[in-house]
């Protein structure tokens, strides 16, 4: 995947970081795949990544300690174990 360096009128975005992603973009990017994934934040601080899975898939357990941690679901459902 090729990534563009976006400026606004604040200052420049280095890649991957964009100040707007569109879902609808991100579809499009990824038009034909059942199970993606789509690096949204990478830097000192964050890193924030979108995941899209076909039903039934499974990820595996993940670890995160000392960091704060969000989900959200777009459509569909989502089970997790705390």
């Amino acid at each position: 995947m090729r990534y563009v360096t976006w400026r606004a009128s604040t200052g420049v975005y280095n890649p991957p970081m964009r100040p707007l992603w569109k879902l609808s973009d991100l579809k499009r990017m990824h038009a034909g795949q059942n199970t993606w994934q789509e690096q949204i934040i990478k830097d000192p601080e964050q890193d924030a990544t979108y995941n899209s899975a076909a039903p039934g898939t499974k990820l595996g357990p993940r670890l995160h300690p000392d960091t704060p941690t969000v989900f959200v679901v777009i459509a569909g459902e989502v089970r997790f174990s705390v």
